[in-house]
């Protein structure tokens, strides 16, 4: 399958080349319990046995996909932590099956730490159903340089942007609204740096009219600052007995 790729930089003030943060790749590891560990962060990305499940229940339901794209054709994600890009493969796949025949899909992700493709390689066999996109998105994977990312896959018609650099600089590096975010950082109390003002402060420029949320977390700051920002804030049952999550319109 043909894919196009486009590497760029920017800045607070547009596109012209700034010095690059230092990024530090994240190398997970499979722990003996299922789970996939984050020696950065100290928590876990997901357990194996039901990391699809979660993924499909926090970000694509919550934020009713497939339905609104037969309401909107061209339709933006923006995803806070792209981590394995498990993510993505499930809203590919979803998309894939459901999407209008003439609409099309941008997703955005952010990722301070990104996970090397010899990494990836060896996570995604995890997940044999999603092969069929785990393998172009792996062939074209990016290194890890900071700045936008840009994967086309033109038959699927969809286009990745994947922003590796800090969640506080998102916003220099969106193209347009964003229709349904996915939070899915780390745990706030593990990675503060991520659940931010400037992250609620870009998502409160940059969603659109009836825009959506989702995100694994409960906690209170995060529910009363999209709450501030103009959202409906919800608390729904979480995933595997989990009890709560957040979801939410603007």
């Amino acid at each position: 399958m043909a894919v196009f790729s486009e590497y760029v930089t920017f800045s607070s003030k547009g596109p012209a080349p700034y010095p690059s943060p230092s990024l530090t790749e994240a190398l997970p590891f499979w722990e003996g319990n299922g789970s996939l560990a984050s020696p950065l962060y100290k928590d876990s990305y997901f357990s194996r046995s039901g990391a699809t499940a979660e993924s499909r229940h926090i970000f694509l339901q919550q934020n009713r996909l497939p339905h609104r794209w037969l309401e909107k054709k061209d339709f933006h994600v923006c995803e806070t932590g792209f981590g394995t890009g498990l993510n993505f493969l499930l809203c590919t796949e979803l998309w894939r099956r459901f999407a209008p025949f003439d609409g099309f899909l941008h997703y955005t992700s952010v990722e301070k730490h990104p996970i090397p493709r010899s990494h990836l390689q060896e996570i995604h066999r995890a997940w044999p159903p999603l092969a069929a996109f785990s393998q172009p998105l792996l062939e074209h994977y990016p290194p890890s340089q900071a700045g936008r990312h840009s994967l086309f896959f033109p038959d699927w018609r969809i286009r990745l942007d994947l922003i590796l650099d800090e969640a506080a600089r998102l916003a220099s590096y969106l193209p347009k609204k964003v229709d349904a975010w996915f939070l899915d950082g780390f745990a706030p109390e593990a990675n503060p740096d991520m659940w931010s003002e400037s992250l609620f402060d870009t998502m409160d420029a940059w969603t659109a009219e009836g825009g959506t949320f989702a995100t694994f977390t409960a906690a209170g700051f995060v529910r009363r600052a999209l709450t501030k920002i103009g959202f409906d804030v919800e608390r729904v049952p979480g995933f595997s007995g989990k009890r709560e999550m957040l979801r939410g319109k603007r």
